[in-house]
Formats: C-alpha cells, sequence, structure tokens
C-alpha cells in the first residue's frame, strides 16, 4: 500500500525530492545503521534514481523468487 500525501504527488523521481527532505532520510538511515550500539559504521552514498530502485525491488524480488 502507498501512502501519498497530497503536497508529495508530483514526486517521480529522487531529483524531485526537497532538498530538506534527502537531508532527513540520510539521517535516518544514518542512524538506524548505528542501532544497535557497536554496529559497524556505514558510508553514505547518496541516493540513486527511481530506474536504480526499480532494478534494485526486481533483483530482490528474483532472489526470493529463487529461493
Amino acid at each position: 500500500m502507498y501512502l501519498l500525501l497530497t503536497d508529495q504527488c508530483h514526486i517521480r523521481d529522487i531529483s524531485d525530492m526537497p532538498a530538506m527532505e534527502l537531508e532527513r532520510m540520510e539521517e535516518f538511515f544514518a542512524v538506524y545503521k548505528r542501532l544497535p550500539q557497536g554496529s559497524d559504521v556505514i558510508e553514505l552514498r547518496g541516493f540513486g534514481d527511481a530506474r536504480e530502485a526499480q532494478a534494485m525491488v526486481r533483483q530482490a524480488i528474483d532472489s526470493y523468487r529463487a529461493q
């Protein structure tokens, strides 16, 4: 299920996202990956585009089905 807020309906690709939202998402994942304490240090290298995300989802589905 997808929940889109009215002010987000125009977003079709990462380039449509406001810079502040990208910063918030990056911080969320940085904190998430640091939990629980003692987790490995990670390096965030930015965001891919919609095409890259779709390919990753397809690959994950294919891997799941192959099990």
